[in-house]
């Protein structure tokens, strides 16, 4: 992605916004561990099919920021966990499945 932010192939307003993106890695966690944005992070790289060294964009962020302030822009069947405790059931599954022999 960097080789093509040195082109003319995107305007000079997208490889800003692009570029700063690719800068937002770090961020004050206040919700998930460490481990678990960490995880999130890399599920989200998979579903974007983007390499994770050169990410352009992290929905990890948001959704840290969203969960971190318990706020939910859509919505559930009431049978289902809150979007909090679903986040972090979702980890823990996938990381219980990664050890599995």
């Amino acid at each position: 992605m960097a080789a093509v932010l040195r082109t003319d192939a995107v305007t000079e307003f997208t490889k800003k916004v692009l570029l700063q993106r690719m800068e937002q890695n770090q961020i004050a966690l206040a919700f998930f561990t460490i481990d678990e944005f960490n995880l999130l992070s890399l599920v989200c790289d998979l579903l974007l099919a983007q390499d994770s060294t050169q990410r352009i964009c992290n929905p990890a962020i948001d959704i840290e920021r969203h969960l971190s302030k318990n706020d939910a822009d859509g919505w559930r069947y009431d049978s289902m966990p809150a979007d909090r405790l679903a986040y972090k059931n979702g980890l823990q599954g996938i990381e219980e499945s990664a050890h599995i022999k």
